[in-house]
């Protein structure tokens, strides 16, 4: 597993290690799929020019979203039992935007779905507080 003599020591440098590895999944499979791009060496170097600019950006705003405390409503962070977060800054980040779209695109059609089932709308009334952050950090 390790050549580190100290347990402490182990789980610092494997949780810095795991911060890496999801920016690679972000990089490859999970945002930009830069494995697929089978571009030549010149027009590569351009392109993960523009994806770190795009990866900071999209980074940045998950993390203000995550001061905002609105997070939940972009996607469920935590999963019952599971030790890491389900999605990076950078995801959040990304997602914000098609959350804040999504909610006015179908806000009609919840509201006409709330006064089916009344006790719904305190979650609704939720989601709307929750839209002027997320929009107010794209």
């Amino acid at each position: 597993m390790t050549s580190l003599n100290s347990l402490p020591r182990t789980l610092s440098i494997y949780a810095a290690r795991w911060g890496i590895e999801t920016m690679f999944r972000d990089l490859k499979t999970g945002g930009y799929n830069l494995e697929n791009t089978k571009v030549n060496e010149r027009r590569l170097r351009a392109l993960v020019l523009l994806i770190s600019i795009a990866y900071t950006l999209a980074t940045l705003q998950g993390a203000s979203l995550q001061h905002r405390t609105v997070v939940e409503y972009i996607c469920r962070p935590t999963e019952t039992g599971r030790l890491t977060e389900r999605y990076s800054t950078f995801w959040m980040g990304l997602h914000a935007p098609d959350w804040g779209q999504s909610f006015h695109d179908w806000s009609d059609l919840a509201a006409v779905l709330m006064n089916l089932k009344p006790h719904k709308r305190l979650n609704f009334k939720q989601g709307l507080h929750a839209l002027s952050p997320i929009e107010s950090a794209l």
